[in-house]
């Protein structure tokens, strides 16, 4: 039980360490001068990780959600955690998408 108590935000903080790691490989390594068109491979592969990573705990959320409700107050505190973890990678992810990168 415990584990699905914080599957949620400990996806979301991999994530979130994973996607703000390679963007700063991805200046170290110039990738945003890299272009395919109007896109770079620094913003490409950035996007492409936060998108992932909503995929994965929107999947997760929908999961737990059959238990959540039908079980007890620990297995809709995890659906709750689940939630919470979507929705920080939502608004942790978007400077990813929307921001400029390698200032």
């Amino acid at each position: 039980m415990i584990v699905r108590l914080l599957a949620g935000l400990t996806l979301w903080a991999a994530a979130f360490s994973l996607i703000y790691a390679m963007e700063g490989a991805a200046c170290a390594l110039e990738w945003h001068q890299l272009s395919f068109g109007p896109l770079n491979a620094a913003r490409t592969l950035l996007v492409g990780l936060w998108i992932l990573s909503l995929l994965a705990l929107a999947y997760l959320s929908w999961s737990f959600w059959p238990r959540a409700r039908m079980g007890g107050t620990l297995d809709r505190v995890a659906f709750g955690a689940a939630l919470a973890g979507l929705a920080a990678a939502a608004y942790t992810g978007m400077p990813t998408a929307t921001l400029s990168l390698c200032l």
